[in-house]
């Protein structure tokens, strides 16, 4: 992920060390002849499997800093240290932005395909496997469940998952898609970019070719009403709102390209 925080950049990254990935991020400060990179963290265990993911900026214990989430595992193949509480990997990190140690936020993580934070409202979208894209409210020191539960199935059936999280001793999901769509990222909308559209998110997705517009029941972000598709025709990438323009701004996988969705006056 690549992120932007008031004069500098900052991108999360992964280098192969003896066959073994670490995960690391590295910040530079803008500056329009040439980015000169210093590493913020760098982590200490390693894995084959193991993989980063998105970044927001986050305030926690008084402490600014960014919201990382790592992943490990391959095809079908869960990782064996996403519930080790000795290792980052499966979880979403607190990195404070004076280099103090990091912090386990939370874990029971598959893969993390978008990340929202704001004050106390942290939303994540994470790919299932086989069915169960889930949208989650993120609570510190909360446990998700994978690979011990998840309403997926495995691709190869050669695993079962346990279904109900809540009864197993893990958080519940807001919201599941079954079958997956592909789910990638995650933004809320302000309630000023259209009246009929109050605490209201998108989330898009890569193999449905679609956009969902979520409705949440109120500004706590914790229950979903509803959820509508809108088809767009294209695999999405990411997606961004800006403020200054009141648009939605798409990237388009497949050729390239970037779409800007806008409101239309009634």
């Amino acid at each position: 992920d690549s992120l932007i925080f008031k004069d500098k950049i900052y991108i999360s990254n992964s280098i192969k060390k003896d066959n073994c990935t670490i995960i690391k991020i590295d910040f530079a400060k803008l500056n329009t002849s040439g980015l000169n990179f210093e590493n913020l963290f760098y982590s200490k265990d390693c894995s084959n499997l193991g993989s980063v993911g998105k970044m927001q900026v986050y305030k926690h214990r008084n402490k600014i800093g960014l919201l990382l989430s790592t992943a490990e595992g391959g095809y079908d193949k869960p990782g064996l240290n996403i519930q080790n509480n000795n290792s980052i990997l499966g979880k979403i990190l607190f990195i404070p932005f004076d280099r103090s140690d990091y912090e386990i936020f939370s874990k029971g993580h598959r893969v993390i395909q978008g990340l929202y934070a704001d004050k106390n409202d942290i939303i994540a979208t994470e790919h299932g496997p086989r069915g169960g894209d889930e949208i989650n409210k993120i609570i510190e020191f909360g446990n998700y469940g994978w690979p011990i539960a998840s309403y997926g199935e495995s691709y190869s059936n050669n695993r079962d998952y346990l279904k109900s999280h809540e009864k197993n001793g893990f958080e519940e999901p807001i919201y599941v898609f079954v079958p997956s769509i592909g789910i990638s990222e995650i933004i809320i909308l302000p309630n000023s970019f259209h009246k009929k559209w109050q605490n209201n998110a998108i989330v898009t997705s890569l193999a449905d070719k679609s956009i969902y517009r979520v409705k949440f029941e109120n500004d706590e972000l914790n229950k979903i009403l509803y959820v509508e598709k809108i088809f767009i025709d294209e695999q999405i990438r990411d997606i961004k709102y800006i403020k200054d323009n009141n648009s939605i701004i798409l990237a388009l996988k497949n050729n390239g390209t970037i779409g800007v969705l806008k409101t239309v006056s009634e």
